[in-house]
């Protein structure tokens, strides 16, 4: 869910600049290029973008609503998985 969050962040910030390349949009990401390329595939499936030009949907605009408002929830109760500190990952 975060990866789809971070594609489609970056994409919406690289549309305010002009427009959307998929360098820049992976650099966003932090995805390998097969991997970013994947789950490009993937959001333009479900209707989340389009890949030419490289857009957020009204389907991906909603996504990312829906995930900020769960995170914002999230932070409100305390629960830090979204943002853990580095002393709670604990070794196996």
């Amino acid at each position: 869910m975060e990866i789809y969050h971070d594609i489609l962040d970056g994409i919406k910030k690289e549309l305010t600049s002009g427009d959307a390349k998929p360098t820049r949009v992976q650099y966003h990401s932090n995805l390998a290029y097969d991997k970013f390329s994947s789950y490009l595939e993937e959001l333009e499936s479900r209707g989340m973008i389009e890949k030419k030009p490289l857009l957020v949907t009204e389907k991906g605009k909603d996504f990312l609503q829906d995930y900020e408002r769960i995170r914002e929830f999230v932070n409100k109760m305390g629960v830090k998985y979204l943002n853990y500190e580095e002393e709670e990952i604990h070794e196996f």
